[in-house]
This record gives C-alpha cells, sequence and structure tokens, in this order.
C-alpha cells in the first residue's frame, strides 16, 4: 500500500499538525495545532485513509479464493491448520530467544529493587526464639 500520495492527502494531516520540543527537550512531539475547521479536515484525511485501507483490503482478497471454514472443520483441515499456526509461532519464538540474550532461569528470582535475592538454603534451618 505504501504512503499513495494520490490516494491519501497526507498534506492535510501534515498541515493540521506542528512540532514541538517544549515537553520533551531533544526528543519532541507532534501536536495538533487546533486551527478553526481542524476537525473537519482531519475527517477528510481519516475517511481518505480508511476508503484507501478498505480498497487495498478487497483487491487483496480477491487474490485469494473464499474458504467455507465448516466444510474444511468437517475434513478435519482446520484442526492441522492451528497446530501449523502453533508450530510456526513456537519455532518463530525459538529463533528470537536464540538470537537476543539468554536469560537463566534457575538464578533466584529478582526482588523488588531489582537486584537478585541470595538462593533459598538448600537445608531448612530452625529458628530460635
Amino acid at each position: 500500500m505504501a504512503h499513495q500520495t494520490a490516494n491519501i492527502p497526507w498534506n492535510v494531516l501534515a498541515s493540521n499538525l506542528q512540532w514541538s520540543e517544549a515537553e520533551h527537550p531533544g526528543h519532541g512531539d507532534l501536536h495538533l495545532r487546533f486551527r478553526p475547521g481542524q476537525g473537519k479536515k482531519l475527517d477528510y484525511f481519516i475517511e481518505a485513509l480508511v476508503r484507501n485501507i478498505r480498497e487495498h483490503a478487497t483487491t487483496s482478497r480477491r487474490k485469494y479464493p473464499d474458504v467455507d471454514l465448516q466444510s474444511w472443520w468437517s475434513k478435519g483441515h482446520l484442526p492441522c491448520y492451528y497446530l501449523f499456526l502453533f508450530l510456526f509461532l513456537f519455532l518463530f519464538h525459538l529463533i528470537t530467544a536464540s538470537s537476543s540474550s539468554t536469560i537463566d532461569i534457575s538464578s533466584a528470582a529478582p526482588t523488588r529493587a531489582g537486584t537478585r535475592s541470595a538462593p533459598p538454603p538448600s537445608s531448612p534451618t530452625s529458628r530460635s526464639t
């Protein structure tokens, strides 16, 4: 879908926003300008954006055949679909977890201050009163 300058009036959105670093020096934020008629202009932008998304979604859906989920379920295909989806997500998790830093879950749980507490003793101690 990209930016679609011919179909989405990005200039209307940009003309109603301003860059300000007043609240977050060095980082900045976009803020509304609060001009007269700004609501109608932003409504126009939102309607054009939604219309464009719907058109592209309709076009994309035409590329794929309609699937009757009831017939898939009765033939036993739908449970397989969920199984493959689960396996895909599990493998994706394994791949992304292995590329990031690993976490040692055998160590003691973190305390409220964010530091690790000492591991519990291996044998119970008697309380003296």
